[in-house]
């Protein structure tokens, strides 16, 4: 099996994201979703050449051999290992916006290196979502994170984990090593000047946090609060529980803005963009 060409046959190839039991052998099985989107969208036909990342940092050059609605299946031509997940495990908990400006925080969010998404209803959340809607609210969501992965170049598939509130988002604090709440009314610590103070840069201390596993850097949850801001009450409660509070500047960020620029600083500090 050819692993030289790899990465450059790889990098204009349509990418699929597929559980590892679709891998047998030499040969691949596309089934469901990602079936129909192969024939009926991008019109592939036996023959073509499409790229197949199995979640677990490998990515496999397949020919097509089999196209039918449903189900394809295909020859692996080669793999390799994709060397594009950030140093740091990072982990978004956004209170829900407004409109789909989630789904815009999903999309650009895993385009940047986020490792998992979680999803809080807090105090101000305009946005209230019975079991139902949340149910299939989180169905789209994970297509949307699916398609930018695929689309950004991913090796691991980003989490979209189920609706939190403010307390079970608490609760799950002692699961990474850093929890940063970036807020309005912190006006003396920095992000900078927190990241280098938790030696951030040097990526040390694998901790156990959602996404654990994917590389040797630290686990950080970042957290942002809805259109209205975060209740004093639930600051307090975030940073009894061990959440660093920190400002992101001078200038006031919206909600679907101030994750995104959060997670490139950090992943900046953490030697992500060297």
């Amino acid at each position: 099996m050819d692993h030289g060409l790899c990465h450059e046959r790889l990098i204009s190839l349509a990418r699929f994201f597929i559980d590892q039991s679709q891998i047998s052998g030499d040969s691949v099985a596309i089934t469901g979703a990602d079936a129909h989107h192969l024939r009926d969208v991008l019109r592939l036909k036996p023959g073509d050449v499409i790229a197949v990342l199995d979640g677990a940092n490998r990515e496999y050059c397949v020919r097509l051999d089999t196209v039918d609605s449903g189900h394809a299946e295909g020859s692996i031509l080669s793999n390799c290992l994709r060397q594009t997940e950030p140093r740091a495990l990072l982990t978004l908990a956004q209170c829900l916006p407004k409109g789909d400006k989630m789904e815009l925080v999903l999309q650009k969010g895993t385009e940047i290196g986020y490792t998992a998404f979680i999803p809080v209803v807090s105090e101000r959340s305009i946005v209230k979502l019975d079991a139902d809607r949340a149910a299939k609210k989180g169905e789209r969501w994970r297509k949307i994170v699916q398609s930018a992965a695929e689309q950004s170049g991913r090796a691991r598939l980003p989490e979209v984990h189920s609706l939190h509130s403010w307390q079970q988002l608490c609760d799950r604090f002692a699961d990474f090593d850093l929890v940063l709440l970036p807020w309005e009314g912190e006006e003396a610590a920095g992000l900078k000047e927190t990241l280098k103070a938790k030696n951030i840069g040097a990526g040390v201390g694998a901790g156990a946090g959602v996404g654990a596993g994917a590389s040797n850097g630290t686990s950080i949850l970042v957290i942002i609060g809805p259109e209205g801001g975060l209740a004093v009450s639930e600051v307090e409660k975030a940073r009894s529980c061990g959440a660093l509070t920190v400002s992101l500047g001078p200038r006031i960020l919206r909600t679907e803005t101030a994750g995104l620029a959060c997670g490139v600083a950090v992943l900046y500090e953490s030697g992500d963009f060297s």
